[in-house]
């Protein structure tokens, strides 16, 4: 991390924040406030999703337990495929209008995630999955946050109360759903 005075003019400070968000870079940024040395970091949004998501996941013993169960699941085939997940939908006896957007990547949820999603409610329900097949697999770089430390080569994402953590495999243009936590203390407010 490099440390830096703070900027005097704008130019220096766009080229401090072009630095950071395309070339990675980190910057300690010194202020004197009458005499006393304050201290600041810049860090890249996404660089700070990851460190935070990691930090939140890895306070929480179990839930590290079923994100392995859920990764070790995926990787040894115990996983839905997309039209057994739609299939699992349709089960519950309502029409859906549930269908992929987007045919280069494929979904796959661990078998435990199944069990999990299909105790939320229908809405809940056909949302989180309209987000999977449509957002998610659609946009999962610009979306997600990749996970650090011990869930590296992990990414999460939020959406509403949801977050899913998941894993891509570029080789085979497959994402793959190994958790999904619902907040339960997430309030929905009605857009106005």
């Amino acid at each position: 991390m490099e440390v830096t005075p703070l900027p005097t003019t704008q130019e220096e400070l766009y080229e401090l924040l072009k630095s950071t968000t395309v070339g990675g870079k980190r910057f300690v940024i010194n202020i004197n406030e009458g005499g006393q040395i304050r201290s600041v970091v810049l860090i890249d949004a996404k660089e700070l999703s990851s460190i935070e998501e990691t930090l939140s996941l890895m306070e929480d013993a179990d839930e590290i337990k079923r994100i392995k169960n859920g990764d070790l699941a995926v990787h040894t085939g115990d996983f839905l495929s997309e039209n057994e997940i739609i299939e699992e939908f349709q089960k519950l006896g309502h029409p859906t209008n549930i269908q992929r957007s987007y045919a280069q990547w494929h979904l796959v949820i661990a078998r435990q995630v199944r069990n999990t999603v299909f105790s939320f409610n229908f809405t809940e329900i056909q949302d989180l999955l309209k987000f999977l097949f449509n957002d998610l697999l659609s946009q999962h770089e610009k979306l997600g946050s990749r996970l650090l430390a011990d869930l590296s080569g992990l990414a999460t994402v939020r959406h509403g109360e949801f977050r899913i953590i998941y894993r891509l495999d570029n080789t085979q243009k497959v994402l793959r759903v190994i958790e999904v936590q619902k907040n339960p203390d997430y309030q929905y407010v009605e857009p106005r």
